[in-house]
């Protein structure tokens, strides 16, 4: 009945257009001379209230089927066949048995909703043999009977591509001998640009394509193949493909793609966080970033403060992201009071006791003290900085910490695909974080020199007071030198 409805519908439009004079011929693609193993792609710009009809002809007899796919950007569309297969998306396809015509009809409906915006679309057919395996041949749960298509969906943490199983020809649940793996290739990050969609998808199309230009998906992840997890890296789009393969033959899956976020709302949810929470973050995250890495041991117990303070919030969020079912603002709540109260707590046994090898275990653990402040300080003060910049031009160099803050928070997130890329602008922030670090790590030297590499503990300071019955001259008696309380008073 719905297969009914959508053939009135697309009469309709037909019927629409013949009356006000104005006719759209089919696309037309010719197989002629294309036996299995070939494939054909087309680019086509559909007008406003097009639904239109796709022509395959002069189809080679040694065909045994061929994959049609159909590739849009930011607008749904739906393709369906003479039979009662249809199915609709942004990266569709539908598999056609061989019959005893050489030509196949389809028909391509467009989302009315956005009338007034022109679509660009990518068509291909593949074609194969009778030996090759069928992609999706084995479909549990999808709308067609064969389903040689993906469908993607997302939470804040994972991106979930599911596809269904392969078959051989003609025996469409007889999966022996069949192998299927999964790749995925990376769009240029944060570019949301039709011609960086349309030519990643066109790489990902043909099985020597997707082996030379993807990557591939390291088994043994998930117990299920066709269920395969990847980490959310918003505004960076990504290319997911699966190709079967039996005794030597190989065939593809139809390439979906998600960018982690909705691009219809490119600035709002694909550009990093938005929130008043996040900006907050990502400023602070820059000052103190500076701070910490330049002067972060000259100043040091504030430097004290401000490590303290991160550690205690952030191993208060994980704890509190384990062991209970607090919201995104109560996390951050509670988590922001709970650093806090942990600096307070830190300082405060720095200056009762002053032990400069318990302070330093928040900054650096097993490392020379003097040493290892430094260089804690320079290096996490400069990717605090890194990390508030990324918040302003982009990259993905953030996710060092958010991956490993969701595989300790995240159900399941050791079964995801994490590699995350690393393009252009993570290599410009490399080099800045490395810049950033080797200056810190220089000036906090030369800041240090001829100082004591701590400062003393307030009761040591108490008994090295001088009164007026101190002796002016006492070579026994150990003072600090005569700066000494005005540097680290």
């Amino acid at each position: 009945m719905q297969n009914i409805l959508f053939r009135l519908g697309f009469l309709a439009c037909f019927c629409s257009s013949a009356f006000s004079g104005v006719t759209y011929p089919p696309i037309t693609i010719d197989l002629q001379n294309k036996p299995p193993g070939h494939q054909i792609t087309e680019f086509r710009t559909l007008t406003i209230l097009i639904d239109t009809r796709i022509d395959v002809i002069n189809i080679n007899a040694g065909v045994g089927f061929f994959l049609i796919q159909v590739h849009s950007y930011m607008g749904n569309i739906t393709l369906s066949d003479d039979s009662d297969a249809q199915i609709s998306g942004t990266n569709i396809g539908l598999i056609w048995k061989g019959n005893s015509e050489n030509v196949a009809h389809f028909y391509l409906f467009r989302d009315h909703l956005a009338l007034l915006d022109n679509i660009t679309m990518l068509i291909a057919v593949s074609t194969y043999s009778k030996y090759d395996p069928v992609p999706g041949g084995c479909n549990l749960s999808f709308e067609t009977e064969i389903a040689p298509y993906q469908k993607i969906s997302e939470s804040d943490d994972f991106i979930t591509v599911i596809s269904q199983p392969p078959s051989q020809f003609g025996n469409f649940c007889n999966r022996s001998n069949i192998v299927t793996r999964m790749y995925y290739l990376y769009l240029s990050e944060h570019d949301n640009s039709t011609e960086q969609y349309f030519a990643n998808i066109q790489k990902m199309i043909s099985v020597d394509d997707i082996v030379k230009y993807g990557t591939l998906v390291p088994e043994g992840l998930t117990a299920n193949r066709f269920k395969q997890m990847y980490s959310r890296y918003a505004g960076t789009g990504r290319v997911f493909a699966a190709v079967s393969t039996r005794l030597g033959r190989s065939a593809a899956y139809v390439p979906a793609v998600s960018y982690g976020c909705d691009v219809a709302a490119w600035d709002a949810d694909c550009s990093g966080p938005v929130g008043t929470q996040w900006k907050i973050v990502t400023a602070f995250l820059l000052l103190c970033g500076l701070f910490i890495c330049f002067s972060g041991h000259k100043f040091f117990k504030t430097g004290l403060f401000i490590i303290a303070y991160i550690f205690g919030a952030v191993f208060m969020l994980t704890a509190i992201s384990i062991l209970t079912q607090f919201g995104g603002q109560g996390k951050d709540i509670f988590s922001f009071i709970s650093g806090l109260a942990f600096a307070l707590l830190w300082l405060f046994l720095w200056r009762k006791f002053g032990i400069p090898v318990v302070a330093v275990q928040l900054a650096f653990l097993l490392n020379g003290l003097l040493v290892a402040s430094i260089l804690f300080y320079s290096q996490l003060g400069s990717y605090a900085v890194i990390f508030g910049v990324n918040y302003y031009v982009g990259g993905n160099l953030p996710y060092i910490l958010l991956n490993t803050y969701r595989r300790i928070t995240v159900a399941n997130f050791g079964s995801a695909v994490i590699a995350p890329p690393y393009q252009t602008m993570d290599i410009c922030q490399t080099g800045l974080w490395v810049l950033i670090f080797c200056i810190g790590v220089y000036v906090q030297t030369r800041s240090s020199m001829g100082r004591p590499p701590f400062p003393p503990r307030r009761a040591d300071r108490a008994r090295a007071r001088v009164d007026e019955n101190t002796p002016l001259i006492e070579p026994s008696q150990e003072m600090p030198p005569a700066y000494f309380e005005a540097v680290y008073s």
